[in-house]
């Protein structure tokens, strides 16, 4: 009889222990994204009923871009970096506004 209680109780414990460290199942969300923001590793998305979503990312998260993962996100590619660079002499600015 004390043997069984025992046992129970370390499968219990073994029990709620994977329990708690098991990683939350993540929600399926499809929509279009609106904002970027990479200094926080978030973004922003709509669904279809117009509902916004701030999604964080940990350094380990992943986003499927239509239905693949490893898809690179570039909004600044080298042609638009030296265009940049070569036309920052004729762009006024005004620092202090």
């Amino acid at each position: 009889m004390v043997r069984y209680s025992t046992l129970f109780l370390g499968v219990l414990c073994l029990a709620l222990l994977l329990a708690l460290s098991m990683p939350a199942v993540a929600a399926e969300a499809k929509g279009t994204i609106k904002t970027v923001t990479a200094d926080k590793s978030e973004f922003v998305m709509t669904d279809a009923n117009a509902k916004d979503w701030t999604i964080h990312l940990k350094k380990d998260g992943k986003v499927l871009v239509n239905d693949k993962t490893d898809v690179r996100i570039c909004w600044l590619n080298k042609r638009k970096i030296i265009g940049r660079f070569l036309t920052a002499p004729f762009h006024k600015r005004n620092l202090f506004t």
